[in-house]
């Protein structure tokens, strides 16, 4: 293995600062791609240091615990390599998910699947303070699969939080992505110009100009503008599994904190089918505050009523009604 002193002072000196789960997918190639002058703050949490070297297999870059890489499996099964994260804090940081989204410049070969012996939560798989975890990730066909498409090009997270920050289910993990895209649009003139267009402009009157959505009974425009503003982050594929997030964007009072309409965020990976039925259903609160988009609070957990999109009522399905949303 290289040298694993001499790659963390590099990796200090030289790497980028950036929360993964507040930047868009489609945004990572750029991300991982540019040139020139970067951002040269310390890394905190866990980062890849050092990646193995395998024939077939290139480590084209990576950043936080990201990975960028290249898998050719030609005349072979599989390729296995190693990958070795540092700790730079205090606490003792645990594996959560390994997350990716399917995509031409994230993910472009559903052929081939990455595994990992890392379990979620798992003390086997702990990175204390200032310290090393070396991890193994495997690059293998599919059952099934068509073996005359042998490369796979993909951009993945290994995610490691805080151990006692380890959510309990995967659906955390999830709605977390849109949490904080819709955060970083919020934050982003240009973008958050976009989504008041979306807003205003409902089409065939099948809704008023205080929330927008992507359930399945939205209109498809309106389906189109949401996934489109969201670049994926509603599509996340944990440890293998597809996860879709159906969201309800509201503009509505909903703290006492802040004077003035707060942008609420309810999200849910309930396919909200079934008739008379209640989901599982995350609520999110931002406010404006001296021009600035935060956080109200923390992320709730509650239950809606599955419901017709247009009218509310129960005997529909393809949505929710965030009227009836209680905290769990």
């Amino acid at each position: 293995m290289k040298n694993k002193a001499f790659k963390i002072i590099m990796c200090i000196t030289v790497a980028f600062l950036f929360a993964f789960i507040s930047i868009g997918y489609a945004q990572l190639t750029d991300i991982l791609d540019i040139q020139g002058t970067a951002d040269t703050r310390v890394q905190q949490g866990v980062f890849i240091v050092d990646v193995t070297s395998a024939t077939g297999f290139s480590d084209n870059q990576y950043v936080g615990s990201i990975l960028n890489s290249t898998a050719d499996l030609s005349g072979k099964s599989e390729i296995t390599v190693e990958v070795t994260v540092y700790n730079n804090s205090d606490v003792e940081y645990g594996f959560n998910v390994m997350k990716y989204v399917i995509g031409a410049d994230t993910y472009d070969n559903e052929n081939i699947v990455i595994t990992t012996t890392m379990q979620k939560k798992s003390k086997d798989w702990v990175v204390k303070p200032n310290g090393y975890l070396t991890f193994p990730i495997t690059y293998s066909f599919a059952k099934g699969a068509d073996t005359s498409k042998p490369v796979l090009n993909s951009v993945v997270e290994y995610e490691f939080l805080p151990f006692s920050e380890i959510p309990d289910n995967e659906d955390q993990t999830t709605v977390a992505n849109a949490m904080e895209r819709f955060k970083q649009i919020l934050n982003t003139p240009d973008e958050k110009a976009l989504l008041d267009g979306y807003m205003d402009n409902p089409p065939n009157n099948d809704r008023n100009t205080t929330y927008i959505s992507n359930v399945p009974g939205a209109n498809n425009t309106d389906i189109a503008s949401i996934e489109g503003l969201f670049e994926g982050n509603l599509h996340i594929n944990i440890n293998g599994e597809q996860a879709n997030v159906k969201i309800m964007i509201k503009e509505q009072n909903a703290s006492s904190a802040y004077s003035g309409n707060e942008m609420v965020i309810y999200m849910t990976t309930d396919p909200l089918d079934t008739r008379w039925a209640t989901a599982v259903v995350y609520r999110c609160v931002f406010a404006n505050n001296n021009g600035e988009w935060i956080q109200v609070g923390e992320m709730q957990t509650g239950t809606a009523n599955v419901c017709d999109y247009s009218t509310g009522f129960r005997w529909g399905t393809g949505s929710f009604n965030t009227d009836s949303w209680k905290a769990s």
